[in-house]
């Protein structure tokens, strides 16, 4: 007599053929989700390292330009298809708007 599990898996698969599905798992990752998984990951931490490193508490123009994560923008802009000068002309106009 199968295992209980074996009977529902079964009458699982059988129930997926009538809907003209073939059950099946599969979790290979391809190499453009691995591209995009790394790259979300970066994209991240390019945010968060942008904050380390400066000799002092940063004015509230500079925590406003950090906040609203221009630079990462900008990058993330180009990479998505916006012309590099595009995007670094973008960069500039928040940045003026900003220091003035």
């Amino acid at each position: 007599m199968p295992a209980v599990s074996e009977h529902f898996e079964r009458a699982d698969s059988d129930e997926l053929a009538q809907f003209g599905y073939k059950q099946e798992l599969d979790r290979s990752l391809g190499s453009f989700s691995s591209f995009a998984a790394g790259f979300s990951y970066i994209s991240i931490l390019t945010g968060v390292f942008q904050l380390f490193g400066f000799a002092g508490p940063p004015s509230a123009k500079a925590s406003e330009a950090y906040s609203k994560y221009i630079v990462v923008d900008m990058y993330a802009k180009a990479i998505q298809g916006m012309s590099a000068e595009e995007a670094a002309k973008w960069a500039e106009g928040e940045l003026k708007r900003i220091y003035g």
